[in-house]
């Protein structure tokens, strides 16, 4: 907000907006490579702790909260694309596994269509 008009944003200085990107770049890192604040902060050149200030800016938040999403979306398409196999194996197990791995499958599959179709 400026005085002169309340609902006019403030420009963004150029410092604020390296200082977003800086957040937002060390947040990756640490989501990816799980670095500890000391190694980010020797990575950014700031004191060890101005890192836990960093995990305060949304920019931070922002960036953990798309990487995880990202993850997740990455990991579903990865397990439905096991589910062909996955279902290869249970049919051979069920056609020459031993009679307790019959039965096992058998009530999860049961299982399975009941918790599906209340």
């Amino acid at each position: 907000m400026t005085l002169e008009n309340p609902e006019k944003p403030k420009p963004e200085s150029a410092k604020t907006v390296e200082l977003a990107e800086r957040v937002r770049n060390a947040a990756a890192l640490k989501y990816a490579k799980n670095l500890t604040d000391a190694e980010l902060a020797e990575l950014f050149n700031v004191s060890v702790h101005t890192i836990p200030d960093w995990k305060k800016r949304k920019e931070w938040n922002e960036t953990v909260r798309k990487l995880s999403g990202q993850q997740l979306c990455e990991t579903f398409d990865e397990v439905r694309a096991m589910a062909p196999v996955a279902r290869e194996v249970l049919f051979e197990l069920l056609r020459d596994g031993p009679p307790a791995v019959k039965l096992k499958i058998a009530q999860m599959i049961c299982e399975w269509g009941i918790k599906t179709h209340i």
